[in-house]
């Protein structure tokens, strides 16, 4: 009998920390989960689409028939995934959307052109913060408070920023100087679209110098110079 009760209490000395950590890390998913969820509705902005719950992307086109069409031939528009929040279509960036709908109160939508660089790159960040995104935070484009929609376009079905011909134009709009170097006599073929901007350079934060892909120069030129 004493040998079973020892034994007894021993199972509740183990038992009794693993339970305490379970319930810790279902806290900790639990709180992870409505942080996000948070962000996905650009959650902290005061422009942010709260409050009254999700209308739908039918719901919204009744108002913005434009937008809604040009969206639904896109990759965003087809895609049926959901945020961390449970948001999906138009609401997945611009926030639920009732009450904007039943008051007709634009300060009730998460209007995108009234945000900080950064408050328009964490929304983006909600679904595309890995692969080549990963390293976005501390890059020297976010550091200059260039925002995902300054290159990319959303409601269009193809993206000039990635198609290979179009993809230089895109760059160039800030990056005068390079786009004079690419007419010199001796010069990598970019404006015969033989090569892009991002064969090179990791734009979304590149472990070298310039943000180039490789983590010297002579590494990367050798990618293709072997």
């Amino acid at each position: 009998m004493k040998a079973r009760t020892r034994l007894s209490g021993r199972l509740m000395l183990v038992m009794v920390p693993i339970l305490v950590l379970g319930l810790g890390a279902s806290a900790v998913d639990h709180g992870s989960a409505d942080i996000a969820g948070e962000n996905a509705m650009g959650g902290g902005t005061a422009s942010s689409g709260t409050g009254g719950g999700y209308a739908g992307a039918e719901a919204c086109a009744g108002c913005h028939d434009d937008q809604a069409a040009t969206i639904a031939n896109t990759v965003h528009g087809k895609t049926s995934r959901t945020t961390w929040g449970g948001a999906s279509g138009c609401e997945s960036c611009h926030g639920a959307g009732q009450r904007h709908i039943d008051e007709g109160d634009p300060s009730a939508i998460t209007n995108l052109g009234e945000l900080k660089a950064s408050e328009i790159s964490d929304i983006c960040l909600n679904c595309h913060e890995r692969g080549g995104r990963a390293n976005w935070k501390g890059s020297t484009h976010e550091s200059r408070q260039v925002a995902c929609a300054n290159c990319h376009r959303i409601h269009v079905k193809r993206d000039p920023a990635l198609q290979r011909p179009l993809q230089p134009e895109v760059c160039f709009r800030c990056h005068k100087k390079q786009r004079a170097d690419t007419n010199k006599a001796s010069v990598h073929p970019v404006r015969f679209g033989k090569l892009t901007c991002t064969d090179c350079h990791d734009i979304h934060g590149g472990a070298g110098p310039s943000l180039l892909k490789r983590p010297t120069l002579n590494e990367t030129c050798y990618g293709c110079h072997a």
